[in-house]
């Protein structure tokens, strides 16, 4: 069942981030334009943020999916598998972590439209920035009590390591 909730949570997650994508572009569309008065780096963090969400939701798309595969799989089938199958149990621990990191980034482009809008005054982003700080919180939340509530299958068990890297360590705080 592990796998499936697995699954099921970067289902969501993923529909998160392609909504704060389209809500990023948009903002992007909004402050970039020739009436616009915003100046400097705003529309390019705006746009960053709309990318690096838009990779975030793929990814976790693609994680999905192949969790949900992974756990219709009969176990008999494991020893045998593919090249393509083998490459889907690659993105399986390779982009969570992506996703973590770049969780992290967006963080840094927020928390610099945060002092763009209130320390520097250059543009009026504070409630774009200050609503998608919030939902950054609800995200990092939802990942950390999911995390908590999911039961992994036997062969997705991995062993915890008191002496992971405090660097990986800060990277397993968002999500499972």
């Amino acid at each position: 069942m592990g796998g499936r909730d697995l699954s099921m949570y970067y289902r969501i997650s993923g529909l998160f981030y392609l909504v704060y994508c389209i809500v990023s572009l948009v903002m992007y569309k909004q402050y970039s334009g020739v009436q616009s008065q915003c100046e400097g780096d705003t529309p390019t963090i705006l746009l960053m943020l709309g990318l690096v969400y838009l990779f975030q939701s793929a990814a976790t798309l693609i994680v999905s999916y192949t969790l949900h595969y992974f756990s219709d799989l009969p176990i008999d089938k494991f020893a045998n598998l593919n090249a393509c199958q083998n490459m889907m149990g690659i993105l399986c621990k390779v982009l969570p972590y992506l996703t973590r990191l770049l969780h992290y980034v967006v963080l840094v482009g927020l928390i610099a439209l945060l002092v763009i809008t209130y320390a520097l005054g250059i543009c009026d982003t504070g409630a774009y920035a200050i609503v998608m700080c919030g939902l950054w919180l609800g995200v990092y939340i939802f990942g950390s009590l999911f995390r908590n509530c999911i039961t992994h299958d036997p062969w997705f068990y991995q062993p915890s390591d008191p002496d992971l890297h405090p660097c990986f360590r800060f990277f397993k705080l968002v999500g499972p």
